[in-house]
C-alpha cells in the first residue's frame, strides 16, 4: 500500500525516465519551457537524470544550461518584441483586473531598478521562477549581455550543487535516491 502513495509514484516515474533514452529530451524540454511558463522547478527533471547518469555530468549540466539558455532567450525575445503590447491587451479583460497586470509589471521594473544586474543572477540561483525575471527583463529592454551571464551563472550554480552535494556520500547515495523505499513496516516484524 505505501508503494502507492504520490510521491514514491512520482519518485519511481522518474527514476524511470531519468534511465531511458528519452530521459535527457525530456530534461531539455522542461528545462526550455520553465522560462517561458511552466510552472515546475526543472530540479524534479535535472536531479534524477544527475543520478541515474552519474558518470557524464558535464552532459546533463551543459544541456540543461542550454535548454534553460535558450528558453530565457525566446522569452527575453518575446517580452522585447510584444511585452508592452501583451500587457496593454491583458490589463484589458475587466475578469483579469484582479491581478493588477499593470502593478505587477511596474513592481517588476523597481526590482530591476533596485537590483540591478544581479537580478537574473540572484533569480536564476534561487528558486524563484525564473519567468518572473525573464518576461520582465525583456520588456525593459535589459542589457542582453548581463542577463544572459546571470543567467549562465545562477544556473551552472544551481546545476552543479544538485550533483555535488550528494557525492559525499559516494555512489550509494545516488543509488538509493533512486529506488522507492517502504514508509510502513511490513507485515510480518523481523526478528519476531
Amino acid at each position: 500500500m505505501a508503494s502507492s502513495s504520490f510521491p514514491n509514484k512520482l519518485k519511481s516515474k522518474l527514476g524511470k525516465i531519468a534511465r531511458s533514452p528519452q530521459g535527457l529530451f525530456f530534461m531539455v524540454l522542461v528545462c526550455f519551457l520553465e522560462p517561458i511558463f511552466l510552472p515546475i522547478i526543472p530540479e524534479f527533471f535535472v536531479s534524477p537524470i544527475l543520478i541515474a547518469r552519474r558518470h557524464e555530468p558535464v552532459k546533463i549540466m551543459l544541456c540543461a544550461l542550454l535548454g534553460t539558455l535558450f528558453g530565457a532567450l525566446l522569452t527575453y525575445g518575446l517580452g522585447y518584441c510584444l511585452g508592452k503590447a501583451l500587457i496593454s491587451w491583458l490589463a484589458s479583460f475587466s475578469w483579469l483586473e484582479r491581478f493588477c497586470i499593470e502593478d505587477l509589471y511596474y513592481s517588476g521594473l523597481g526590482y530591476l531598478d533596485k537590483y540591478g544586474t544581479f537580478l537574473p543572477f540572484v533569480i536564476s540561483l534561487t528558486p524563484l521562477p525564473l519567468k518572473m525575471v525573464t518576461w520582465t527583463c525583456g520588456v525593459a529592454r535589459f542589457n542582453v549581455v548581463v542577463y544572459t551571464v546571470g543567467i549562465i551563472s545562477g544556473r551552472l550554480i544551481r546545476y552543479s550543487a544538485i550533483f555535488l552535494l550528494p557525492s559525499n556520500k559516494g555512489s550509494q547515495a545516488r543509488e538509493s535516491a533512486l529506488e522507492v523505499p517502504s514508509l510502513l513496516p511490513s507485515s510480518s516484524p523481523k526478528g519476531i
